[in-house]
């Protein structure tokens, strides 16, 4: 048969006196506990503030220090590069043009398409003056045997 708040109180208030002061000992010990092992990490202190005033278990305490630690490097490291001196001596080298990947023929051949629509000749002898313009790809171009 269960027994209730009210017959304890009236039948045995020294038992109901020891249960309140054991479970408020178990209590404070948990507390203390909790509480001890936030300040023992050692981490930011508004942040264990915060953590023992919302009651938050020390795992998660840990997690949360880790989160302000990680922010506060991050801010450290934009702060120190906001701060260093632009590089000192040699400039940097100009950008070079990407080569052309198209063959040399390929080349060749869309010079003279535009020689030939720009200054409105022929397409032999714009094929001409493309050899002209570009020795470099005379060089370098390989006639193709007819498909």
């Amino acid at each position: 048969m269960p027994i209730s708040i009210e017959q304890l109180t009236s039948e045995a208030p020294e038992l109901l006196a020891q249960i309140k002061k054991e479970a408020a000992d178990a209590a404070m010990a948990a507390e203390r506990e909790r509480v001890s092992e936030i300040l023992a990490a050692d981490g930011d202190p508004a942040v264990a503030r915060k953590a023992i005033a919302e009651g938050t278990s020390a795992a998660e305490a840990f997690k949360l220090f880790f989160q302000a630690e990680k922010a506060l490097r991050a801010a450290g490291l934009t702060e120190l590069a906001a701060q260093a001196t632009p590089p000192q001596g040699a400039e940097e080298p100009a950008p070079t043009a990407p080569a052309n990947p198209a063959p040399a023929d390929q080349q060749l051949a869309e010079t003279a398409r535009k020689l030939a629509a720009e200054k409105g000749i022929d397409i032999i002898e714009a094929q001409r003056l493309a050899f002209r313009l570009h020795p470099e790809l005379a060089k370098a171009w390989v006639p193709r045997p007819p498909e």
